[in-house]
């Protein structure tokens, strides 16, 4: 029996997000994958931003650049409404999509 792949969620921001987060580990949990801490390591991490405040800003670019560095060989997708806003700003994740768009970040998690 094959190892389950892991994924690992990071939620900032509102309520929404959260139930977005929450929605989505649901969906990858459904097609076998094992839930892992962000701090453990995952073979796809998923960060769900925020944009409200520049230190929100400035926490999401922080924290998908420190991913991309010391993990370079995980799946990165990143989401939510800092996804959107800042572009190619926090380095080169594999996904990126706007808030509301869980089926398709599941999609590109699993293929």
């Amino acid at each position: 029996m094959s190892t389950p792949r892991t994924v690992a969620f990071h939620t900032l921001g509102c309520k929404l997000n959260f139930s977005e987060t929450s929605a989505l580990s649901r969906m990858f949990e459904s097609e076998g994958y094992m839930l892992v801490k962000f701090e453990e390591g995952a073979d796809i991490y998923v960060i769900n931003t925020c944009s409200v405040t520049e230190l929100a800003d400035k926490e999401c670019r922080k924290i998908v650049r420190s991913l991309l560095r010391n993990c370079p060989e995980a799946y990165v997708i990143v989401t939510g409404c800092y996804a959107i806003k800042a572009g190619g700003d926090f380095g080169n994740p594999r996904r990126r999509f706007g808030p509301g768009r869980r089926r398709k970040i599941q999609d590109a998690g699993l293929h």
